[in-house]
């Protein structure tokens, strides 16, 4: 019988950081929402949001060279 061998190792420091950034930005959602619906109505914090989707992922397109534009071939992949 094949006996797999499993190592357990500390998690380095960088693998903390990061799942600690990933689960406040989960954990704050919920949290930033109810703030944020507080101040503004509904529909015009959903429209902030998108303009700072698009400012982020547009931003980090531009920073590393990416293409935004769409190519004809995957318009029916994005209709269906």
């Amino acid at each position: 019988m094949i006996e797999k061998e499993f190592r357990n190792e500390d998690p380095s420091g960088k693998i903390i950081a990061f799942m600690l950034l990933i689960v406040s930005l989960i954990g704050g959602g919920a949290f930033a929402v109810k703030l944020g619906l507080q101040g503004f109505p509904p529909l015009k914090m959903a429209f902030f949001r998108c303009i700072l989707g698009v400012i982020a992922v547009g931003g980090l397109g531009f920073y590393l060279g990416m293409s935004m534009r769409m190519r004809f071939k995957e318009l029916p992949r994005l209709l269906l």
